[in-house]
């Protein structure tokens, strides 16, 4: 799956300075927290269930037009049955939940299958707590007649229908089924949580998405005894990242297939995750028999094994109790586009890949890149069946017999990672620049159809005033035509430089190369026309300090530098074709007899205007051959990473 990398706005640092200056808030001004605490509605810490004194406290936080309403939950141990915090709310908004407490079901209560603390329906939740705990009594609970009694599957907490909301630094334990499900929301992000049940604990996954769009689950320690995090159908843009996954069943999607109608699964990425003592790494699963669906730019990069039975695995056969109906028949749900990239560490079992795919849809576009994994003393084994090779997978996983043999470690070589992903796959569809998609798709519109994407409504209005405060000047000065012709090519030029250097697994949306094409060409018409400007020092020092800038904002984490530098060195010499003025007075002097007039442009204008014609099209040849011949510009030159990114002890550039 591709990951994006955004063209920074030019002019940032005065978008920062004007925002500094306007001081804005995010949260707004002068606006006191008001305090709905459960104990002040009836809530009180004991086994009876504090359901009535809870709903109490939400509907007066929900209902406050004070703004910033905050729900609290103190400090003690308060039981409450199945309970719904239901949205909307007056403001539009939602009150913060913090809870400092332990929550747990009360003695007698009875839960139903589905949830027993639910959020829905809400817009800007925050769900959040110091120490707070929630309890699900589930297996491992210190109550032994809960545990023997507990034989519901009852998930812990539900986001349902929940948009632009957190769910940060919670601890859940032994629950009775899942522990956090986010299902039919957008935008959500979990993070800092801790969530821990005992490994035999069946179906008791950390936190299942599904149904749900833009979603991240960061920066959490999980073990259970099911998936630590599960994604499930209907998910789109997925990022898994710093996840430490132990015991359990490991980093999966799905299982998927198992119902009619199931929508797609595409956009996912699980990074940066160590992954201890599970009896599967990374994985897809989906049910034998299952009706069409697709699941499809999958990333699993940067991950560290310990110890793990079946580190990378694709199982179309999923039958974890060994009586499915439907188990001779092959599954049609067909898996496409994923990489597994620079996955190390240690595998419990010989077997440390296994990409066993339907008969029926063989899976396509499978990467194994930089997978360095040892098996013990004993060789590793790769076994793969119906994985069809395709001409742009690079570090491919070929068709070959089952079982395979493959030399120990399992290694293959590391590409550069890609930063974080947002709307991946919507970009994609709308013509976002992807290597591949040009090179093996014959795609190449996308390195002109890129440069209206953006990544955000930020990325986009800062890109706009930029063009506004230098496409004005320029257009007054030389037409429309003129500059139109600069920014498209410029435009160009950055995207296949972009493409040449950033190469398969990435994609780059924005119109900075073509910005930063405008602000070349107006350091060369400077240079070209030197001698009708005054205060010429003055005017080049401001705008090369302009451009130094700019151009050291992009060697940030997210930043797409080489096309701006593609952008800019187009723009440059495009400024000495197409923006010469004649000599001073040369209008004026037009009328004179021809013996008597003088030359229109000067001697050296017409040596530059040569020059950077020459220059231009000569560039322009060798990148775009070097292009779709499919070289990676990285290999002849070693050291140009460092223009797009410059690691240091504040970031890191494959994140």
């Amino acid at each position: 799956m591709a990951s994006i990398f955004v063209k920074s706005p030019v002019l940032y640092f005065v978008v920062v300075v004007v925002v500094l200056l306007c001081g804005g808030h995010a949260h707004g001004e002068g606006k006191a927290v008001t305090v709905y605490d459960v104990t002040e509605y009836g809530a009180a810490p004991s086994n009876r269930d504090n359901k009535d004194a809870f709903l109490a406290a939400w509907r007066a936080a929900c209902d406050s037009t004070a703004g910033n309403a905050t729900l609290h939950f103190p400090k003690g141990t308060f039981a409450v049955g199945a309970v719904e915090f239901e949205g909307p709310c007056r403001n539009g908004g939602a009150p913060a939940v913090v809870i400092d407490g332990v929550l747990q079901p009360c003695a007698g209560c009875r839960l139903s299958s589905d949830a027993w603390i639910t959020f829905s329906g809400l817009n800007n939740l925050l769900v959040t707590g110091d120490g707070g705990t929630l309890d699900g009594q589930g297996a491992g609970s210190d109550d032994d007649k809960v545990k023997s009694k507990s034989k519901t599957t009852t998930t812990t907490l539900v986001f349902d229908g929940v948009t632009n909301s957190t769910l940060r630094g919670l601890a859940f334990v032994n629950s009775r089924g899942f522990h956090v499900n986010i299902r039919r929301s957008s935008r959500v992000v979990a993070e800092g949580l801790g969530i821990h049940a005992p490994a035999h604990s069946r179906n008791t996954d950390g936190v299942h998405v599904g149904l749900s769009s833009h979603i991240r689950v960061l920066d959490s320690v999980i073990g259970t005894g099911d998936d630590c995090v599960s994604v499930g159908p209907g998910s789109v843009d997925v990022v898994v990242d710093g996840v430490i996954c132990g015991p359990g069943h490991g980093l999966s999607v799905g299982s998927l297939g198992k119902e009619e109608g199931e929508e797609d699964v595409q956009g996912l990425i699980i990074k940066n995750c160590t992954v201890k003592g599970t009896t599967n790494g990374v994985r897809i699963k989906t049910w034998p028999g299952s009706p069409p669906s697709r699941a499809s730019n999958i990333t699993f990069q940067d991950i560290t094994m310990d110890g793990v039975a079946n580190p990378i695995i694709i199982d179309q056969r999923y039958c974890p109790h060994d009586h499915c109906a439907d188990a001779n028949k092959p599954s049609e749900v067909q898996i496409s586009d994923v990489t597994f990239e620079r996955i190390e560490g240690t595998s419990s079992s010989r077997v440390a890949v296994r990409l066993l795919c339907s008969e029926e849809r063989p899976c396509t576009g499978v990467r194994l890149d930089g997978i360095n994994l040892s098996c013990g003393d004993q060789p590793c084994r790769s076994v793969l069946s119906n994985v069809r090779e395709t001409p742009d997978s690079g570090s491919v996983v070929a068709p070959v017999p089952v079982p395979a043999p493959a030399p120990s470690p399992v290694s293959a070589p590391a590409a550069r990672p890609p930063v974080e992903a947002f709307a991946v796959a919507s970009l994609e569809k709308m013509g976002a620049l992807n290597w591949a998609k040009v090179v093996h798709e014959h795609q190449g519109w996308r390195l002109i159809s890129c440069i209206w994407l953006h990544a955000g409504l930020v990325h986009l209005v800062v890109n706009m005033l930029s063009l506004l405060f230098i496409g004005i000047r320029l257009e007054q000065q030389f037409g429309f035509v003129r500059i139109g012709v600069i920014y498209l090519i410029s435009g160009f030029g950055g995207s296949v430089l972009s493409a040449l250097f950033l190469h398969s697994n990435y994609i780059s949306v924005g119109a900075s190369g073509a910005l930063f094409g405008l602000l070349g060409s107006m350091l060369s018409e400077l240079i070209m026309n030197w001698t009708i400007y005054s205060n010429k020092a003055a005017a080049i020092i401001t705008l090369l300090f302009i451009i130094a800038i700019n151009l050291a904002i992009g060697i940030l984490p997210h930043a797409d530098n080489f096309a701006h530098i593609g952008g800019f060195a187009s723009g440059f010499l495009l400024g000495f074709v197409l923006l010469a003025r004649p000599q001073f007075g040369w209008m004026e002097r037009s009328e004179l007899p021809q013996t008597n007039q003088p030359p229109k442009y000067k001697l050296y204008q017409y040596v530059l205007w040569v020059a950077a014609l020459l220059l231009l099209v000569v560039g322009f040849v060798i990148i775009l051959v070097m292009l779709f011949k499919g070289k990676n510009g990285n290999d002849s030159c070693h050291w140009c990473h460092y223009l797009n990114c410059v690691p240091t002890s504040r970031w890191k550039c494959d994140t």
